[in-house]
C-alpha cells in the first residue's frame, strides 16, 4: 500500500472523486456537502479539516522560501505533494518537514485510511 501523500500524487486516493474516475464510488461528492471532494478541496476548504489546516500552514511557515501569503493555493498544492525546489540540495532539509507536516495533517484527518470491504 502506498502512503496517501504518493495516493494523492497519482489521483488514486480513498477521495471520492479519485474513486469515481475508477468506478469505485457513485459520487464525487463529499461529506462536508461539496460537489467535489478532491486533493484541493481536502486541503483547502473542506471545514471538516479547519483546524488541523491551520496547524498545516503555521507549520509552513518557516519551511517555505517566501512567506505563505505570497504564494497561490496550486502552488501550496504543488509545494505539499512534491516540496518547494527540489532541484536545490539545500532545499533538502526543508522539504522533508514539509513533508512530515504534510503527512501529520493527512493522518489527523483519517480520510485517507484505506476500508476493506
Amino acid at each position: 500500500m502506498t502512503c496517501p501523500q504518493t495516493q494523492l500524487r497519482l489521483g488514486r486516493s480513498q477521495l471520492n472523486s479519485h474513486l469515481h474516475d475508477v468506478g469505485l464510488s457513485l459520487t464525487k461528492k463529499c461529506a462536508c456537502g461539496s460537489p467535489i471532494e478532491d486533493t484541493y478541496h481536502m486541503i483547502f476548504n473542506c471545514p471538516n479539516y479547519a483546524n488541523i489546516r491551520t496547524d498545516l500552514f503555521d507549520g509552513l511557515e518557516n519551511c517555505l522560501v517566501k512567506k505563505i501569503k505570497f504564494y497561490s493555493k496550486n502552488q501550496l498544492m504543488k509545494i505539499l505533494l512534491f516540496g518547494e525546489n527540489t532541484e536545490d540540495n539545500e532545499r533538502f532539509p526543508f522539504n522533508k518537514i514539509i513533508f512530515r507536516k504534510f503527512q501529520t495533517f493527512l493522518l489527523k484527518s483519517k480520510r485517507l485510511v484505506y476500508n476493506q470491504l
